[in-house]
């Protein structure tokens, strides 16, 4: 039997990276086939194929989990870019008031700075 590698992924989006290339045939009952189709239709996969590997091999909907990282990455983007946008709101707000209230100049600026850098060597002398 001769592994064949897939080139592209298809729609399925799985990470099998072999062709199924082999069909396997299973006998049922008409009873037995009616319950394995009411079994599939309740659940979420789109295929009866799907179904009846998932079943076997107890494997997850991969492309359900994926969907669902996704969206969570995406909401995580959005509450992130929201948080960005309120920070960068309140500095703007924050630059209005100071320069709305207070006119400094750039001399006053730095006395000021000496002023607390002087401050900080004497805390730090203390300790």
């Amino acid at each position: 039997m001769q592994k064949e590698l897939k080139q592209k992924t298809g729609r399925t989006n799985d990470d099998h990276q072999f062709k199924r290339t082999i069909n396997f045939n299973l006998r049922l009952s008409p009873v037995e086939y009616e319950s394995i189709v009411q079994q599939w239709e309740k659940s979420a996969y789109n295929s009866m194929s799907r179904y009846a590997r998932a079943c076997v091999f107890g494997e997850e909907d991969k492309i359900e989990i994926h969907l669902e990282q996704k969206q969570k990455e995406k909401l995580n983007r959005l509450k992130i870019f929201v948080e960005i946008n309120r920070i960068g709101h309140n500095l703007n707000q924050l630059t209005k008031q100071i320069n709305f209230q207070y006119a400094f100049k750039a001399k006053d600026l730095i006395e000021e700075l000496a002023h607390i850098k002087a401050e900080l060597e004497k805390i730090v002398g203390v300790i």
